[in-house]
């Protein structure tokens, strides 16, 4: 995904459902620290990606997937460790009262962590699509109850219950996964390690992740990647190797079954010469 700020200042609503959204924008492979005032408020969704947010003089550890928020008033000092990946909202300091009464924004809670990454990706994949249609009556109101409803999502979902060990068993599994995207993992092996048969542990899978597991662990490696195909110079075969896909043909197929591109096809379509 290329670089891109779309602008919807100006534009006018057909409703008042929601706050007004100012600017949409993404930022790959971001490495500015930025240490400035705003005069906005601002949702950063770091999808990739690690660094530091400075919060009243404290250092804080950003971990993607998460949100960072700024807002008027205050001195904001945040920035990776080496690069992240951004995709940002930016409503405009008129609309502070709505923010505070709807709930989206609270003073304070600068940082919170995405726990369902696949469904807010989902999300921000479809507000992608919809800022790259022409405006029309109509658009930009979607556009606003969808970045709305993509903040409450990041905001709603339960936390993990520290006194349900199932669930927190198959979270940590999870997190394992995302951390690890081109490893090979072996189901029985993680079952075992857990100290539960392979039935259990795909049944509380289910019931927590709501997609199979080899389903899960192939997202995660088309997202990797995607990633290497967009912000590195590596050869198809490399990537395929660094995944560990057996081989680069195998890969080939399995990326474009997953995305209807091929390897090749998707790094110019997102890099354009």
């Amino acid at each position: 995904m290329e670089n891109l700020s779309k602008s919807y200042f100006h534009h006018q609503r057909r409703f008042d459902l929601a706050p007004q959204v100012g600017v949409i924008g993404y930022v790959g492979n971001k490495k500015d620290v930025v240490s400035r005032s705003f005069e906005s408020y601002n949702y950063s969704f770091i999808m990739n990606g690690t660094g530091t947010y400075r919060y009243k003089g404290v250092d804080y550890p950003v971990e993607s997937p998460c949100v960072i928020t700024q807002w008027p008033g205050d001195l904001m000092h945040y920035g990776s460790d080496t690069s992240w990946d951004e995709i940002y909202f930016i409503y405009p300091g008129e609309c502070g009262d709505k923010l505070k009464a709807s709930g989206l924004f609270v003073e304070d809670r600068f940082m919170w962590w995405i726990h369902e990454p696949f469904e807010i990706t989902k999300m921000l994949d479809e507000l992608k699509e919809l800022c790259q249609m022409p405006v029309e009556a109509g658009t930009v109101d979607r556009i606003d109850i969808l970045c709305s409803k993509i903040i409450i999502d990041t905001l709603s979902v339960k936390k993990h219950d520290s006194t349900n060990s199932q669930e927190r068993l198959i979270h940590n599994v999870a997190e394992k996964f995302r951390k690890n995207p081109e490893k090979l993992f072996d189901f029985e092996d993680v079952a075992r390690e857990n100290d539960i048969s392979l039935s259990t542990f795909r049944r509380l899978w289910l019931k927590y992740q709501k997609v199979p597991p080899a389903r899960f662990l192939a997202d995660l490696k088309v997202d990797a990647a995607c990633h290497l195909l967009n912000g590195t110079a590596l050869s198809i075969n490399e990537i395929a190797d660094k995944l560990n896909f057996s081989d680069p043909l195998y890969f080939s197929r399995f990326f474009r079954h997953k995305t209807g591109f091929s390897a090749t096809e998707y790094r110019n379509l997102n890099n354009p010469r």
